[in-house]
């Protein structure tokens, strides 16, 4: 059996975990454009039916 060491979270290397929080922030900021586009889309459709059924 091996005896080495698990390596501590304390050793991890700051730029790393910079890189991380960018990629959860872009993909957050990514989520709120899709969620943008997505109830504009959704406003517009409901003004057409609106439109069409008044």
């Amino acid at each position: 059996m091996s005896t080495h060491p698990l390596p501590r979270p304390v050793d991890r290397d700051p730029g790393q975990v910079r890189t991380l929080l960018e990629g959860v922030a872009a993909v957050a900021l990514l989520a709120a454009l899709v969620g943008g586009v997505a109830s504009a889309l959704a406003w517009a459709t409901y003004q057409v039916m609106v439109l069409l059924l008044s």
